[in-house]
């Protein structure tokens, strides 16, 4: 099996860089869909082998309440290989059109940057050239950083609220100056009122203190 980007490089260098796109965004989506359709066709069963039950279950959640938008992210950053990602949306509940759309809109950067590589490969220093191989290049490292920041957002809306951005030196300190708190308000004395009472702590106000009346003949 022929990898992809190197159908779209011979695209390109055979067709030119506006052809050899058009026929790889073409080639592309037919194969997705072809890998779509027989995915739909054996179903989570018989491709539960191939994906790990816990990723299974966690793509599915993910695609179906967000197919167009995971998948097009999926697509412009390639995270996972390209028959991975059919795959994984064909097990889930996402339909036919977001997932064709995202495959559309999302495969064309790189189509166009490997046809125009394609196109230009026998001029290497030529500006159209070296604009396509360092999109290419540096579309390896802005995958990771838009993966590791949708990591960050979806751990931080899954802790508890008010735990945000907490760490455990945070909760010792609060624990302890909760513990300095009690501390001093235990060892508190009470203020002695007028007429031998006592003063209340909390509401301020003077209680007689009757027992020396009754002790009186």
């Amino acid at each position: 099996m022929v990898p992809r980007p190197v159908m779209v490089l011979a695209a390109g260098a055979l067709f030119g860089a506006a052809a050899g796109t058009a026929l790889a965004v073409a080639g592309t989506m037919l194969g997705a869909a072809a890998g779509f359709a027989v995915g739909r066709v054996l179903g989570q069963r018989a491709l539960r082998p191939l994906v790990r039950g816990r990723a299974l279950t966690a793509a599915d959640r993910q695609l179906s309440s967000h197919g167009f938008r995971s998948l097009l992210v999926l697509r412009l950053v390639p995270i996972l290989p390209f028959a991975v990602v059919n795959t994984v949306a064909a097990v889930s509940r996402v339909p036919w059109l977001p997932f064709l759309a995202a495959t559309a809109l999302g495969g064309l950067p790189q189509s166009t940057a490997f046809a125009v590589a394609g196109s230009r490969a026998t001029d290497p220093v030529s500006p159209a050239f070296l604009s396509a191989v360092a999109f290419l290049v540096l579309s390896g490292p802005v995958a990771g950083a838009v993966w590791r920041r949708r990591q960050a957002r979806r751990e931080q809306a899954a802790a508890p609220p008010g735990h945000e951005g907490r760490t455990t030196d945070d909760t010792t300190d609060d624990t302890a100056d909760d513990d300095t708190t009690t501390g001093d308000t235990a060892g508190t004395a009470v203020p002695t009122g007028a007429a031998g009472g006592v003063t209340r702590p909390d509401t301020g106000t003077a209680v007689l203190d009757h027992r020396d009346e009754q002790s009186t003949p």
